[in-house]
């Protein structure tokens, strides 16, 4: 199972306003899943994400709602452009298992070649504007020389040089001046990325659909900032679980060949019990 809270309670881009933490009734909600099901009905293992803040202000209390009821807990910070990704984005990761053993991947090689050099993008393929062209353009870079660096501060990317650019804003309307790309010999160009050029970025094949609209591209790619770091990490969930569940039910084979009767796995939380064919129960 996969979890991901909204994170506006958490978010450093909400700094400077006011936090009631309205969405912390979402903990409690995911909390609700093991309170009304029985234990043998409970998923093997709970992916969460949320933004790096959220671990201060609920990580601890859902670790140790999830340990009492049973479940080996691992969390960890991870950073996208340490899994391949051509975009930055830190984000906060807990896996809960009815197993023990579980570790995040380790971090990859970050890439290397400017984006341009790899082939994702090049300059003739951007749409370039002069300031008095775009005015949100214009906006952010007078905020920039007045020095107004709270809240939204102008990160610009060279796509021949620079190999990964910031990130990308979830909301389209919501322009954001990290997303920027200056042009490397025209100083009064820039370009913003558009939903295509962002699913090059992401390695988002053309064949996923992901709307009608520029609009919608840029959204729903934008609802998957760390889609790299995901693919990894459900990859070595994935093989994780598959080895111990295989482990398990062989071993509870061997168990029941010799007593003849039920039995529970000992490498397993004494919830979680087998059948006499070998099956684990809570599935």
């Amino acid at each position: 199972m996969n979890v991901t809270y909204q994170n506006t309670d958490f978010s450093k881009a909400s700094a400077g306003t006011k936090k009631e933490y309205q969405t912390m009734h979402l903990f409690m909600h995911l909390m609700r899943l093991f309170w009304d099901k029985k234990k043998s009905e409970r998923p093997k293992a709970i992916l969460l994400e949320n933004v790096p803040e959220f671990e201060k202000v609920a990580g601890n209390s859902l670790e140790l709602c999830f340990k009492d009821e049973g479940f080996s807990v691992t969390r960890a910070r991870l950073d996208s452009l340490d899994y391949g990704s051509r975009t930055r984005r830190e984000r906060y990761f807990m896996v809960a298992t009815i197993f023990e053993g579980f570790s995040f991947p380790i971090p990859h090689e970050r890439q290397r070649n400017s984006i341009q050099d790899s082939g994702l993008l090049k300059l003739e393929d951007l749409d370039w504007v002069t300031p008095s062209e775009s005015g949100t353009l214009k906006y952010f870079l007078n905020r920039e020389k007045k020095g107004m660096k709270h809240n939204h501060h102008m990160t610009t990317f060279d796509i021949t040089t620079d190999s990964y650019i910031g990130t990308i804003t979830k909301s389209h309307h919501k322009i954001q001046p990290e997303n920027w790309i200056s042009h490397p010999s025209d100083k009064n160009l820039y370009a913003y990325l558009n939903g295509e050029q962002i699913r090059k970025l992401y390695g988002i094949s053309k064949d996923l659909y992901l709307g009608e609209s520029n609009k919608l591209v840029v959204e729903s790619i934008g609802q998957s900032v760390c889609i790299q770091t995901f693919k990894v990490i459900t990859d070595k969930l994935y093989h994780f679980l598959m080895e111990k569940l295989h482990r398990s039910v062989s071993e509870i084979k061997s168990i029941i060949k010799d007593n003849g009767r039920k039995s529970e796995f000992r490498n397993c939380s004494k919830e979680f019990t087998f059948d006499d064919s070998g099956q684990m129960i809570m599935f």
